[in-house]
């Protein structure tokens, strides 16, 4: 019988029945009776199934005793049932960030246990995309597990996983439990598509260039624009984020100052999907920044909570150089600076740079100005000389080493 109905179990439309034969050799005794089910088809979880004799005699049918007690307990067996709703410990949004000291909480919400048994509560973290455990960033499989004693039938408890996550950033984790009492499983509650049971680690990823010229190189001028594309994987349609973001020097890993003052921007947005696109824009005056090398840091809140970041001094994405060139003059036969006037004369100038960004093409052109008037150099009102050469930044390269050695520097 099902308890809360105080109808027959059926099983295919027919009541679940069974009967045992016996002979007795004595006026009191016991007899077994085994009713064989499948409680997983018959969704019998969280449910109290009564079981009700009636003893006939063999010899001419009649009964002669009934058991049929919808309340007696030992009469009754219970099927347990788990639900899960996982959560960030801190926050307790279904949103966590991916980092080292990550805490994900499962309330586990259990049914039908007896009140003063101490059951054992076992939860491993899914990857719903690949089906697999979660690995921690030490490729250990994430788990956590609780003992309790039941105050009640039904009540909750808590199952902490505590792990280092970095590399979770992107992924929707699915918390898994399993009930077990003395070593048995009575319940079990893993439906990777159940978004109760279900976190969401965004991931933040940043691509920043120069506004006016769209590389990874800004002229040292007065107004630079610096645009960060950042693109957020996993969050919630509908729900409002804010990005913070902030420019690095990369030479010392810290904030970059113009005036005393750090570079930095934030927008405020609705997500209208589980991913996004979102460009912040750094406009500062960088004609003191000749040779610096930036990196574009974000950040990612819901609210007053950091559920994201993007901070890697290495990354070649979120940077943007300042490049810087100087000259060495000197005459092509002399090797010095010193030139006999009286002669036809060839200038080389070594052009030393810093800050360019691979596979582009470059022109260098020189002009030769008179030091003492601050002009180009002019005979009969035409400049003495003019010269320009195009190489790539490989070609660049290469000739950086050659004069390198020439110099005797490596």
């Amino acid at each position: 019988m099902v308890k809360e109905t105080k109808e027959p179990l059926l099983v295919d439309g027919k009541e679940v029945t069974a009967s045992k034969v016996f002979s007795n050799t004595t006026k009191s005794g016991t007899v077994d009776v085994e009713i064989n089910i499948n409680a997983a088809e018959l969704s019998l979880a969280g449910k109290d199934v009564v079981v009700f004799e009636t003893l006939t005699s063999e010899t001419d049918g009649t009964t002669i005793a009934v058991h049929h007690d919808i309340n007696d307990e030992g009469q009754t067996i219970k099927f347990p049932e788990i639900k899960t709703k996982a959560s960030d410990a801190t926050t307790g949004s279904n949103i966590v960030e991916a980092k080292e000291d990550m805490k994900i909480k499962d309330t586990v919400s259990y049914k039908n246990l007896i009140k003063g048994k101490t059951y054992t509560m076992i939860g491993k973290l899914m990857d719903k995309e690949t089906g697999k455990v979660v690995l921690d960033d030490d490729g250990k499989e994430v788990t956590a597990s609780v003992k309790f004693t039941a105050d009640a039938e039904d009540g909750t408890v808590d199952v902490i996983f505590e792990f280092s996550g970095v590399k979770t950033a992107g992924k929707k984790i699915v918390a898994f439990e399993t009930l077990e009492y003395k070593g048995k499983e009575y319940a079990v509650h893993a439906d990777i598509n159940d978004n109760d049971q279900t976190v969401l680690i965004p991931k933040v990823s940043t691509t920043a260039s120069d506004k006016n010229n769209g590389t990874h190189m800004s002229y040292a001028g007065k107004d630079v624009t610096i645009v960060d594309k950042v693109e957020v994987k996993n969050i919630v349609a509908g729900r409002e984020y804010t990005l913070k973001g902030k420019v690095m020097d990369k030479k010392t890993g810290n904030p970059l100052l113009v005036d005393g003052k750090e570079i930095t921007a934030e927008k405020t947005f609705k997500a209208n999907g589980e991913n996004e696109t979102v460009e912040l824009e750094f406009t500062f005056d960088a004609s003191a920044l000749k040779g610096t090398t930036t990196v574009v840091f974000e950040n990612l809140y819901e609210g007053e909570n950091e559920i994201g970041t993007h901070a890697d001094l290495e990354d070649e994405g979120q940077t943007v150089e300042i490049p810087e060139i100087g000259t060495t003059l000197i005459g092509k036969d002399s090797q010095i600076h010193v030139i006999n006037a009286d002669e036809k004369i060839t200038l080389v100038d070594t052009v030393k740079y810093k800050g360019l960004e691979k596979g582009r093409e470059y022109k260098v052109d020189g002009v030769l100005y008179d030091k003492e008037t601050k002009q180009p150099l002019e005979i009969d009102g035409k400049q003495v000389a003019k010269a320009s050469a195009v190489y790539t930044q490989e070609e660049l390269e290469k000739l950086d080493k050659q004069n390198r050695r020439k110099s005797g520097v490596r």
